[in-house]
């Protein structure tokens, strides 16, 4: 902001038409200013506060900045925190996920052999009772005694199941075959 000379509230301009206090105005005893003096001095005096008020309105703006930059900072944290808190979540949530799907999967293949309905096993056991630990793997002991145990409660769940689903070795003719008899046709005369 420019010094100027226009008038602050409480100051006083000269004007320079006055006439000068000549030696009769002047009271005896106190020194005599000149206006030109006068006007020096209120200048000086403004300049100084203005100089004050410039240096505390740099202050103020330094402040405001540091401020600002603060509250950047502070949502920018904010936000990556967020957004890690988030990736945790989803990761947690992807986790629960595919340790629920191996769970399902060594249920049934612990009851497969056991069971007419290996998916009963999972219907009817608590699933939550066991863990899939940090490598994907799952107690498969404790899961085959908790399919025997269900199968002692419930007998009715076990099936009588041929382990070779359904293979038939082929049937022993009990005498000679067709092929045979054809065979034997053919060679005799």
């Amino acid at each position: 902001m420019a010094d100027t000379d226009t008038p602050q509230e409480g100051s006083q301009l000269v004007d320079e038409n006055d006439e000068t206090p000549t030696d009769d105005d002047t009271p005896t005893g106190e020194p005599e200013s000149t206006p030109d003096e006068a006007v020096a001095k209120q200048i000086s005096d403004l300049r100084r506060e203005n100089a004050s008020w410039r240096t505390k309105l740099r202050q103020t703006e330094a402040e405001l900045e540091k401020i600002r930059e603060s509250a950047q900072s502070d949502q920018e944290s904010a936000l990556a925190q967020a957004r890690e808190e988030a990736r945790r979540e989803a990761f947690q949530e992807a986790l629960a996920e595919a340790n629920s799907r191996i769970l399902r999967a060594e249920v049934i293949a612990a009851a497969s052999r056991k069971l007419a309905d290996p998916e009963d096993a999972v219907r009817l056991l608590d699933l939550d009772s066991f863990h899939v630990d940090d490598n994907g793997e799952v107690d498969r002991a404790a899961l085959a005694a908790a399919v025997d145990e269900l199968v002692k409660a419930k007998p009715y769940l076990a099936g009588a199941r041929d382990p070779d689903f359904g293979a038939r070795p082929p049937a022993q003719p009990a005498g000679q075959s067709m092929d045979d008899l054809i065979r034997s046709a053919a060679r005799r005369p």
